[in-house]
C-alpha cells in the first residue's frame, strides 16, 4: 500500500518534484526536466560536489530540502556546493542546510532574493554574512542550536517580511541588533537578549503583538528601571504559552536585588500561560516539568503540590527546596545537582516519589545514602536508570528492584554495590577506588548487556564474573585505567556473544584474553596504552574473522605483516598509533602481498616517525574513504591520485613535509584534495595544523601535539569516521576517549 501511494504521489507531481536519490539510482540525469521545482534527498555523512553537479541545470528550482535518517547526526558538505551550486539557484523559495558542518556562508547567498524559508539549525556557523539582510522576502529564519553563532546581521530591519526568527539554544549570541525592533510582524521570537548598550531593549517587546509559542528573555540584569519591563506588555500577549526569564548567574556590586524583584513582578505574563520556563508563575495542578537552578540563598518556600509533575530538576539549591514539595505522585524523572545539606534523598522529601523511573544525582558532597536500607516502603519500585556521580561520602547503594542501568562515577568512599541487581542490563563503574572485590556480577549474568569499568584499582575479573557463569547477553565490555588488572580469566572470556571489546591504559596487564578467535561475534577491538603487554601475547593473538574495527595504540606488538590483516574481509576501520617506529611504508618486499585488506574504508595513522610514503601498498585499498594522519614527520607522499578523488575526509596534522604539498592554492596536491567534503576544524576542506599554519580559520586555537587536550580534540575529529558502520559501539567507546 505504501508503494502504491508513493507511486500515485509521484505521478500527480509529474516533473515538478524530484528525489535526488531516485535520479542517481536509476541513472536518470538526462531524462529529468529542467523545469523541476522541488528537490529532496537523503543526507549523507559526506556530501561531495559530484552528487549535486547536475542541480545547476534546474533553474526553476523552488525547494532544496535534505532529509535525514539519522537522529542528531552532523553531515559534511563540500565547499564547492555552497560556492558554485546553491547561490545560483535564483528561484529558490525554501532552502535547508540544517545539520551540515558549515562554518561560513558565502556572501553570494544574498542573491537568492526570492527565498522565503531558510533553515540553518544545528550548524557551527559563527555569523551570517550581511548579505542575508537583502533577502527581503524571507519569512522564516531558523538558527536554532547554532552553538557557535555570536552575531546576527546589523541590518535585520531590512527583513520586512520576516515572521519567524528561531534563535533558541545559541549560547554564544550575546547581543541582538536594535533593528529587530522594527520587525513588528514577528510571530515567533524564541529569544530576546536585553542589551546593555545600543542593542535590543526589553521595552521593544511592546510592539510585538503577534508573538506566540515560547520566548526566553535573557540578560535581565541589564534592565535599568521597572518601567522598561512594564512597557514590554507581556500581559497583552495572550498567544504565548511558555516564558523563560533569565538573569546572569554572575553577581557583583552592580546588581540590585530589589530592582530585579520588581522587574520580575512587572513581567507577569497573560493568564493563559500554562507551561513554565525556569522561573515562571503557573497554575500548579497542570505543571508537568519544573526546573529550579542556581538559587543557593533560597531558604524558605511555601508548600507546593504538584500532582501532575513528571520531571523535576533542582540544581545548586538548599535541601529546603526539596522539603517544600508535596504530592509528587506522577513524578518519573528526578535530577539533583549540588544540593547543599542533602544526606539522604528519600528523607529530603515529605513524600518520596515512589513512581520514579529515572534518577540522577550529581555533586552532592554530604550525601550518605539514597534511601534507608531498613525502610523498604520508601524505596522506589519502578526505577530503570540510576546515575550517581561525585558523591564522595556515599558508602553504599541499597537494593534497587528491577534496575535496568546503574552508572556510578567518582564516589570515592563507595564500598559495595547493591545486593541484588539481577535485572541490570548496563553497569558502568568509573573511579570508585574503595569498591570491594566481594562484589560479584553472577546475579546479573543472564541480563547484563553492557559492562564498563574505569579506574577500578583492585579489579579481578575472575572473581567479579565468577567461574561457572556464561554471560550470554553481554555484548560490550570496556575496561580502562584499571592498573590492578593483570590477566583475564583462564580459558577465555565467558562472553560468547561479545561484539565490542575495549582494553585501555591497564598498565599492568600482561596478556590478552585466550581463544579470541572463538569470539565469532566480535566486531570491534581496541587495545590501547598497555605497556606491559609483551610481543609474545600478540603472537598468541588470533584476530576473530568478523572484525570490522581495530585500534592498536602504544603497545609492543608483533610485525604488522604477521597480523594477516589482509585476510580480514570484514575489516573497515583500522587505527594505528605509536606502534611501529621503524615503519617506512605499507608494502612488503613482494609488492603483490598487501598488508591491509581491500575492504578498508577508514585508516587512521598517528605517531609513525619514519613513515615516508602511502603511495606503496595502498593500490588495493579501492574502498578507502577516510584518511587521518598525525605526527608523521617524514611522510612526503599520499596515496595515488585516483584514490584521493574517492576520499570523503582527509586530515593532516604535524606532517611538515606533506604539509607543503597540501597548502591551499599552492601545493601540488591541492587541486586533487580541494573538494573533499569533510571540514575539520575550520573552513578548509583539508586541515593542516602545524604551529601557525595559515589555513586555520581566524580565532581557532593551534594544537600542541603533545598535550592531552590536543589528543582529545583530534580523537573527536575521527569519531564520526568510525561511526560510519557501527554507531552503537563508538557511542559507548566515546566514554573512554
Amino acid at each position: 500500500m505504501h508503494d502504491l501511494i508513493n507511486d500515485l504521489a509521484m505521478c500527480v507531481s509529474g516533473y515538478k518534484c524530484l528525489r535526488l536519490d531516485d535520479m542517481l539510482k536509476d541513472n536518470l540525469r538526462h531524462k529529468i526536466s529542467e523545469k523541476v521545482r522541488h528537490l529532496s534527498f537523503i543526507s549523507r555523512q559526506y556530501e561531495s560536489y559530484d552528487r549535486f553537479s547536475s542541480v545547476n541545470s534546474f533553474q526553476s528550482l523552488r525547494t532544496f530540502l535534505p532529509l535525514s535518517n539519522y537522529g542528531g547526526s552532523i553531515f559534511f558538505l563540500s565547499q564547492r556546493v555552497l560556492r558554485d551550486v546553491v547561490p545560483k539557484l535564483y528561484c529558490l523559495r525554501e532552502l535547508s542546510l540544517s545539520r551540515y558542518y558549515i562554518y561560513e556562508l558565502p556572501s553570494s547567498i544574498g542573491d537568492l532574493r526570492h527565498l522565503r524559508y531558510f533553515n540553518l539549525s544545528q550548524t557551527p556557523l559563527k555569523w551570517l554574512p550581511e548579505s542575508v539582510s537583502t533577502l527581503c522576502n524571507l519569512q522564516v529564519l531558523i538558527l536554532e542550536r547554532c552553538s557557535g553563532l555570536s552575531k546576527l546581521p546589523a541590518r535585520m530591519d531590512k527583513l520586512i517580511n520576516l515572521r519567524h526568527l528561531n534563535i533558541a539554544d545559541t549560547s554564544q549570541l550575546r547581543e541582538m541588533s536594535e533593528g529587530i525592533a522594527q520587525l513588528t510582524s514577528l510571530q515567533t521570537l524564541s529569544k530576546l537578549i536585553v542589551s546593555k548598550s545600543s542593542g535590543l531593549k526589553i521595552n521593544d517587546l511592546r510592539d510585538f503583538s503577534l508573538l506566540k509559542g515560547e520566548i526566553s528573555i535573557e540578560e535581565l540584569q541589564h534592565v535599568v528601571n521597572v518601567q522598561e519591563a512594564t512597557d514590554a506588555r507581556l500581559t497583552n500577549k495572550s498567544s504565548l504559552n511558555k516564558l523563560g526569564l533569565i538573569w546572569s548567574s554572575t553577581f557583583d556590586d552592580s546588581r540590585n536585588e530589589i530592582l530585579e524583584l520588581d522587574v520580575l513582578d512587572a513581567l507577569k505574563p497573560h493568564e493563559n500561560l500554562s507551561t513554565p520556563g525556569a522561573q515562571c508563575t503557573v497554575e500548579i495542578p497542570k505543571l508537568r516539568r519544573f526546573d529550579i537552578r542556581r538559587c543557593p540563598k533560597l531558604v524558605s518556600l511555601p508548600t507546593f503540590s504538584f500532582p501532575s509533575l513528571c520531571e523535576l530538576s533542582v540544581e545548586k539549591c538548599n535541601e529546603v527546596v526539596l522539603n517544600s514539595m508535596h504530592n509528587l505522585t506522577s513524578l518519573t524523572q528526578l535530577k539533583l545537582e549540588k544540593i547543599s545539606g542533602l544526606t539522604s534523598v528519600s528523607e529530603a522529601f515529605e513524600q518520596f516519589p515512589l513512581k520514579l523511573e529515572n534518577f540522577e544525582i550529581d555533586d552532592c558532597e554530604d550525601l550518605v545514602t539514597l534511601w534507608p536500607s531498613e525502610n523498604i516502603v520508601q524505596r522506589p519500585v519502578n526505577l530503570q536508570t540510576v546515575i550517581v556521580n561525585r558523591c564522595p561520602e556515599l558508602l553504599s547503594i541499597q537494593e534497587i528492584v528491577g534496575i535496568g542501568m546503574l552508572h556510578i562515577e567518582n564516589c570515592a568512599s563507595l564500598e559495595l554495590l547493591p545486593d541484588n541487581i539481577s535485572s541490570c542490563r548496563a553497569l558502568i563503574i568509573i573511579k570508585c577506588p574503595s569498591l570491594k572485590m566481594m562484589t560479584s556480577l553472577e546475579d546479573c549474568s543472564t541480563s547484563l548487556e553492557l559492562l564498563t569499568m574505569r579506574s577500578w584499582v583492585n579489579l579481578n575479573l575472575t572473581n567479579l564474573m565468577g567461574s561457572f557463569h556464561n554471560y550470554s547477553r553481554l555484548t560490550q565490555l570496556i575496561i580502562d585505567y584499571c592498573d590492578g588488572l593483570e590477566s583475564f580469566p583462564q580459558g577465555g572470556l565467558p562472553i560468547p556473544n561479545l561484539r565490542y571489546l575495549v582494553i585501555k591504559a591497564c598498565r599492568n596487564l600482561r596478556s590478552l584474553p585466550d581463544r579470541m578467535e572463538q569470539l565469532l561475534s566480535l566486531e570491534g577491538l581496541n587495545v590501547e596504552d598497555c605497556p606491559s603487554l609483551t610481543t609474545e601475547s600478540f603472537h598468541q593473538l588470533n584476530i576473530p574473522p568478523n572484525l570490522f574495527h581495530l585500534t592498536i595504540w602504544n603497545c609492543r606488538v608483533k610485525p604488522l605483516g604477521e597480523f594477516d590483516l589482509h585476510k580480514l574481509t570484514s575489516l573497515e576501520s583500522f587505527h594505528l598509533d605509536s606502534v611501529y617506529p621503524d615503519l617506512v611504508s605499507f608494502s612488503n618486499d613482494n609488492d603483490q602481498h598487501y598488508l591491509l585488506p581491500p575492504s578498508l574504508k577508514s585508516l587512521i595513522l598517528w605517531n609513525l616517525p619514519n613513515l615516508k610514503t602511502l603511495s606503496k601498498g595502498f593500490q588495493n585499498l579501492t574502498s578507502l574513504r577516510h584518511l587521518h594522519l598525525l605526527n608523521c614527520p617524514k611522510l612526503v607522499a599520499l596515496p595515488m591520485e585516483d584514490q584521493l578523488y574517492n576520499l570523503r575526509s582527509l586530515t593532516i596534522d604535524y606532517c611538515p613535509l606533506l604539509k607543503k604539498r597540501c597548502l591551499r592554492n599552492e601545493g601540488d596536491y591541492w587541486p586533487i584534495i580541494a573538494d573533499i567534503p569533510k571540514v575539520f576544524p575550520g573552513e578548509v576542506v583539508v586541515v593542516v595544523v602545524d604551529g601557525g599554519e595559515e589555513v586555520l580559520p581566524e580565532g581557532d586555537s593551534k594544537f600542541d601535539c603533545s598535550s592531552t587536550m590536543a589528543r582529545h580534540s583530534l580523537e573527536k575529529s575521527v569519531q564520526d569516521v568510525r561511526s560510519m558502520t557501527k554507531r552503537e559501539f563508538l557511542t559507548n567507546a566515546q566514554m573512554i576517549e
